[in-house]
């Protein structure tokens, strides 16, 4: 359940949001960085769990993350979510691999990835168009279904949503 300490501590984080789902369950994350005299600046985080997920069969976790830039003003999916949220609301958590045969059917070879130098893999098959989303429920009833947290298109690497370690 979102609580006023969670909405207080998503309003004062300066750093990143992001949400874990791991198997039915997420948990939604802050991170800030502080200041004192005479020390470097510290990441402090404060998590919140508890709230219900949905992984699509064969994944064990899913990640979303946002960097948080307070000069750049209130923007993005997550600083929506933040605006819409109130104290006592539930949330549901889901995500799903939305690829479809347009991804399935993209082939990037090798000799593109590797003019970088970054990527070190023989062909990449397909791309994956992964998705994370958020139901909001007030007073028992969703007030608000499948609003898109995050998403991502890539190959089946680290950097996917959808995991399967």
């Amino acid at each position: 359940m979102v609580t006023k300490e969670m909405l207080k501590t998503w309003r004062n984080a300066n750093s990143a949001v992001w949400v874990t789902i791991t198997g039915g369950n997420a948990t939604v994350s802050f991170s800030s960085k502080i200041k004192a005299d005479g020390f470097d600046a510290t990441e402090v985080t404060a998590s919140f769990n508890s709230f219900k997920a949905h992984l699509p069969d064969g994944y064990k976790k899913a990640f979303a993350h946002e960097s948080i830039y307070k000069f750049a003003g209130e923007c993005g999916n997550f600083a929506a979510l933040r605006m819409l949220l109130k104290d006592g609301d539930d949330l549901f958590f889901h995500a799903r691999d939305n690829s479809n045969n347009y991804c399935k059917a993209a082939e990037i070879p090798s000799d593109k990835l590797n003019t970088d130098g970054v990527f070190h893999h023989p062909n990449y098959y397909g791309l994956h168009d992964d998705v994370m989303f958020v139901d909001i429920i007030r007073n028992g009833k969703t007030i608000l279904r499948d609003f898109i947290v995050d998403y991502s298109v890539c190959p089946d690497n680290s950097a996917r949503l959808l995991n399967n370690n």
